[in-house]
C-alpha cells in the first residue's frame, strides 16, 4: 500500500514537472527572432503563476500537438503564401474610391513596339479630359494629391520632411487604414502570418513606403516619393512614378511629354514612354482609376511574401478574369524598405 501511494505521489510530480508551459502574449518572438530546426537556446521565459517556464522560437517547437511555442510563433515565424488571385478579386470590388471611367478620358495614339527608341510617336497628350474639382476631393485622393508637392524632384538632395509634411503624411495613413482596402489586406496578411493587426500593418507601411532612403545621397527618397510621385536621377534618367493621377498632373502642367504606349491590359492598365523635365522615361506602367490604397495593398502583399520577384496571379470583378504581374523590389542597403514597385504591361 505504502509503495502504490508512493508511486502515484511520484507520477503526480512526474506530470507537473513536464506539464507544457502556459503561455503569456508578449511579444516574444517578435524580440529574439525565430530560428531554424531546432535551437534549444532560442527561448524567452513566460509569465506562469506557478513556476520558471520558458517557451520557444524554433522550427522544433511545432513537433507536437502540445507545442511550446511562443504565443506570437504562429504570427511572427509562421508565414504562408498569400493568394493574391482571391485577395485581388476582393480589393476590386471593395475599392469605393476607384474613379469612374467617365470623369477621365485618355488617347493612347502610337504604340512603342521599341521602348528603347526613345521617339516621340505621339503628337497630342495622354490624357483628353481629367475632372480635377471631383478627383482631387475622392476620398484617399484628397490626402494623397498634397503628398507630392513635398518632394525635391532630383534625387542627391536630402529630404527636408517638416512638420506640417509629415502630419500630411499621418492624415493620408489614417484615411487609407480606414478604408475596406485595407481591413481586407490586414485579414489576408494576418492569416499569413505577416501581421498581426490593422496597426501593425499601418506602422510597416510607413516604414515601407515613407522612410527616406539613399538613392544619390542620404534620406533623398523614400518608397512612397519614387513610386507615386517620380524622381529624376543626376543622368536625367526618370524613375518611378507609376500612378495614374501624377501622369496626369505632371502632363497637364507640362513637366510631361507622352510619347506613346508600350503595352496594355485589360481592365485598366497602360504602360507608356514619356519625357519628365528633359528626363527620360522608356517603359513605366500603371492601373488608371484605382485608387491608391488599392496599389499600395497589392505593392505591400507582394513584396512581403514574394520580394524581388515577379508575382502573376489572376482577379476577377465579378464578370471577367485578368491576369496581372506585379513586382515589388527591395532596397539594397535596408532590408525593410521597398525600393520600387509597379505592374507590368
Amino acid at each position: 500500500m505504502v509503495f502504490s501511494c508512493l508511486f502515484v505521489m511520484i507520477s503526480v510530480c512526474l506530470s507537473v514537472t513536464t506539464a507544457a508551459p502556459a503561455l503569456d502574449t508578449a511579444p516574444h518572438c517578435r524580440s529574439i527572432g525565430c530560428c531554424p530546426g531546432r535551437d534549444d537556446e532560442c527561448y524567452m521565459p513566460v509569465i506562469d503563476p506557478i513556476r520558471d517556464a520558458v517557451c520557444y522560437c524554433d522550427d522544433f517547437c511545432l513537433r507536437t500537438e502540445g507545442s511550446d511555442c511562443c504565443s506570437d510563433f504562429p504570427t511572427v515565424c509562421v508565414q504562408e503564401q498569400i493568394d493574391m488571385g482571391a485577395m485581388v478579386s476582393e480589393l476590386w470590388l471593395a475599392d469605393e474610391n476607384r474613379i469612374d471611367e467617365g470623369r477621365y478620358s485618355y488617347n493612347v495614339q502610337a504604340p512603342k513596339k521599341d521602348y528603347r527608341n526613345h521617339t516621340d510617336l505621339s503628337p497630342s497628350r495622354l490624357y483628353t479630359s481629367f475632372d480635377e474639382d471631383f478627383i482631387f476631393n475622392k476620398g484617399t485622393f484628397k490626402s494623397f494629391v498634397p503628398l507630392c508637392d513635398n518632394y525635391e524632384i532630383m534625387q542627391g538632395i536630402t529630404e527636408n520632411n517638416t512638420a506640417a509634411e509629415q502630419a500630411e503624411v499621418e492624415q493620408y495613413l489614417d484615411d487609407v487604414m480606414d478604408t475596406e482596402i485595407m481591413a481586407i489586406t490586414t485579414r489576408y496578411l494576418k492569416d499569413g502570418g505577416y501581421v498581426t493587426d490593422l496597426q501593425d500593418l499601418r506602422e510597416k507601411m510607413k516604414t515601407i513606403w515613407f522612410t527616406n532612403y539613399f538613392a544619390e545621397a542620404e534620406n533623398d527618397s523614400s518608397a512612397f516619393e519614387h513610386v507615386f510621385c517620380g524622381d529624376i536621377k543626376s543622368t536625367l534618367s526618370a524613375g518611378g512614378l507609376h500612378n495614374w493621377v501624377t501622369v496626369y498632373r505632371e502632363e497637364s502642367i507640362g513637366n510631361l511629354n507622352y510619347h506613346g504606349y508600350t503595352g496594355q491590359r485589360a481592365p485598366l492598365q497602360l504602360g507608356i514612354q514619356y519625357t519628365w523635365i528633359e528626363a527620360i522615361k522608356p517603359r513605366t506602367s500603371f492601373m488608371f482609376g484605382v485608387s491608391t490604397e488599392f496599389e499600395l495593398a497589392i505593392f505591400t502583399t507582394a513584396w512581403l511574401f514574394n520580394p524581388d520577384e515577379v508575382t502573376s496571379f489572376s482577379f476577377s470583378d465579378g464578370v471577367s478574369t485578368f491576369p496581372v504581374d506585379v513586382v515589388a523590389w527591395t532596397h539594397k542597403g535596408s532590408e525593410g524598405q521597398i525600393a520600387s514597385a509597379y505592374f507590368l504591361d
